[in-house]
């Protein structure tokens, strides 16, 4: 899926549904980021890796999104993981504390150990 300002493609593994995104995140392409995660929750549910190397910028909206998908995979028994964020957007995670929270990841050999 791709909006102006963000592309999501998502890649399926056995173990996890793996969403890579590029752009910025903010109010108005935080929606198709919500349907594309709804979509996969209602389908299947298990644990998401969202890849955010190529995010550039994220607002509230995408903060709030990764939030709400956290609790309702938790309390089926799967996680949200974010992966390698840029500097940017690691200094902004940071400062909201949300790493005490979701696991933020530097590096893809830790995925398996994170699930």
């Amino acid at each position: 899926m791709q909006t102006e300002l963000l592309t999501i493609q998502t890649l399926d593994t056995p173990r996890y549904t793996r969403l890579v995104l590029e752009g910025e995140i903010d109010a108005g392409t935080s929606r198709p980021l919500d349907a594309t995660l709804s979509g996969l929750f209602s389908a299947a549910p298990k644990s998401v890796v969202i890849d955010i190397r190529e995010v550039s910028y994220v607002s509230s909206a995408g903060i709030g999104i990764f939030i709400y998908f956290f609790g309702e995979l938790q309390k089926v028994g799967h996680k949200l993981i974010l992966l390698q964020p840029t500097p940017v957007v690691h200094e902004i995670l940071t400062l909201l504390r949300l790493e005490e929270h979701i696991p933020i990841l530097m590096s893809e050999d830790e995925i398996e150990a994170a699930l």
